[in-house]
């Protein structure tokens, strides 16, 4: 904040404008397409903060103007008049636990005053000025072209072996989006690399891209709406991504440089490491986070699957890391892109020939180790405990299962879910008051044997969860002899509703066609006629199903008296 008083850099003002004008432009671009719900939201802020409304039109034109005629200077010489002594609010978080001495007014007054005393040297901005691509790669090319009659889209086969299928919309008008997915992930890696699959995640949050670290690259995409993002599974792999119609080829540049040269440079990995410590040092003293290890260690054997550690964060090798990451993506042949939004196809087949078909081809990853993340076997009741300020019981149920992957069953999981959820809330939170919130989420995944997944969680007060849990059991028990037309029909408006409005979105569309790549099941084309053809006895059926299989875990968290 005292920094912040000395002024802003002329570089630093020129993003924060740049990204302000850019995401105007990006609203007046989409304003024919808009959603009631973005529109709601002015009127809510004009009521509550009296914020006025004049449209994006004269909004973008207004702004557009004024951002433009006032000067870093006289940022800088409001900057004190809104930072002064007498308008400071200092709010201090300190465990209440023995070893720390709660400062009271005096000693932080102290503190700020040792902190106005210092010698605060202006913050000095450095910015890269090379390109993000050093060398642009020689182009390839679209060796294949055919029509996908499934999703009304086209499919271009690359030189070197990647998939792309495109298809152009008019849900948005300035808007692309990117899903790339594979077949293949983490789980086949040994067990020497477990520490570091465990880190990945975190360590990714922290990453560059070539010679620009983390901080560099933010500062590289400031008034350029692109993004571009890397997910490693232990069964898939996944790049998303979205951008507005101008900055295509920043998201392309994005795209390629994620595969051939991700990086997270030494200084932003210990940064990240520092913070973990930190964070995880704070979720130790949370029961939230010992029921969310409680539940780990009782669905999965895997260590992968557990939560982070102290000891998996100092193990967690930099290199070790990038090594996994490089050879994740070392095959594009392995990648599909799906490409939906407001697309010139002409544009985009230059931008696709110059920024994936160069992409080299490398080893195509093997198969993957189920065991890595597959919810195990068997029915159990665990029971912990951990001493609360507050005490609360924490519940999870889990109802796991080996499932045939189809459409039909895949909807069939989800409306299995929400009649739970509807019976949970009206009997546990309304009938009982045992929770404020309850709910449960049933799904099928594409991936794996044991693909099916019912469970809920909840905390409660402690003296309610022995009534809590048989009636969570006597629910499931029921479900399976006893699902009425009245709440099916519920269910199915919503979802209908749901995919109807989905229909409209460019995300949807790409998350649809990327799973099929995946696996080819449809899920999306057939939605509505599979969702009207859905009867309770299916839903009874499934629960049947997967009771019969016995795997039905509690895990319990209490209070420790």
């Amino acid at each position: 904040m005292l920094r912040a008083a000395k002024g802003f850099t002329p570089s630093e003002y020129d993003r924060a404008r740049a990204e302000y004008l850019s995401r105007l432009e990006s609203a007046y671009n989409g304003r024919s397409t808009r959603t009631s719900n973005s529109l709601g939201f002015e009127y809510v802020r004009n009521f509550l903060d009296n914020e006025p409304i004049p449209g994006i039109e004269k909004e973008y034109s207004m702004m557009k103007f004024w951002a433009g005629q006032i000067p870093v200077e006289i940022i800088n010489k409001v900057i004190p008049q809104m930072i002064g002594k007498d308008n400071r609010l200092v709010i201090a978080y300190l465990p209440d636990k023995d070893g720390y001495v709660i400062p009271d007014s005096a000693a932080l007054k102290t503190i700020m005053a040792a902190v106005e005393a210092e010698d605060i040297v202006p913050y000095v901005d450095s910015v890269k000025t090379e390109p993000l691509i050093p060398n642009l790669p020689k182009p390839g090319k679209i060796v294949g072209e055919s029509y996908d009659s499934l999703y009304n889209a086209e499919k271009w086969v690359l030189s070197n072996g990647a998939t792309v299928l495109v298809k152009p919309t008019d849900f948005d008008d300035d808007q692309i989006v990117l899903v790339a997915a594979a077949n293949g992930g983490t789980s086949a890696l040994p067990d020497s690399e477990t520490e570091n699959i465990m880190y990945l995640p975190n360590a990714m949050a922290f990453s560059g891209l070539g010679e620009y670290g983390n901080s560099d690259l933010q500062k590289y995409m400031a008034g350029r709406q692109a993004s571009v993002n890397l997910g490693l599974g232990a069964a898939t792999r996944t790049i998303s991504g979205n951008c507005v119609v101008k900055d295509l080829q920043t998201m392309m540049e994005l795209l390629y440089m994620t595969f051939t040269a991700f990086n997270i440079n030494e200084s932003d990995f210990a940064a990240g490491q520092e913070l973990n410590r930190g964070l995880l040092h704070n979720q130790e003293a949370m029961p939230m986070f010992h029921f969310q290890k409680a539940v780990s260690k009782n669905i999965y054997d895997s260590p992968r699957n557990q939560l982070l550690s102290l000891g998996v964060i100092d193990a967690a090798d930099r290199q070790g890391i990038l090594n996994i990451i490089h050879d994740q993506l070392a095959d594009v042949q392995d990648f599909t892109f799906v490409f939906t939004g407001k697309i010139n196809t002409d544009s985009l087949r230059r931008y696709v020939e110059q920024y994936i078909a160069p992409i080299p081809k490398g080893k195509s990853l093997a198969g993957v180790n189920e065991a890595e993340f597959s919810v195990k076997p068997g029915a159990l009741t665990d029971i912990s405990t951990f001493k609360m300020d507050t005490p609360q019981t924490y519940a999870a149920v889990i109802l796991s299962g080996s499932i045939p992957y189809n459409a039909r069953n895949s909807f069939v999981a989800s409306m299995a879910g929400q009649v739970l959820t509807a019976r949970l809330l009206k009997q546990i939170r309304e009938d009982m008051g045992a929770t404020y919130s309850v709910g449960a989420y049933c799904s099928l995944n594409r991936q794996g044997t044991v693909n099916a997944m019912l469970q809920t969680a909840l905390p409660m007060k402690p003296e309610t969860k022995d009534a809590v849990l048989a009636a969570i059991a006597a629910q499931l028990e029921d479900m399976a002899v006893n699902i009425s037309d009245a709440e099916l029909a519920k269910v199915k408006e919503f979802m209908l509703k749901s995919q109807t409005e989905n229909e409209r979105k460019n995300g949807p569309w790409a998350g649809a066609m990327s799973g099929y790549s995946l696996r080819p099941v449809d899920t999306f084309i057939c939605a509505k006629e599979t969702i009207t053809g859905i009867t309770p006895s299916d839903i009874k059926a499934f629960i049947k199903e997967l009771l019969k299989q016995n795997n039905y875990k509690v895990i319990v968290l209490d209070p420790e008296m």
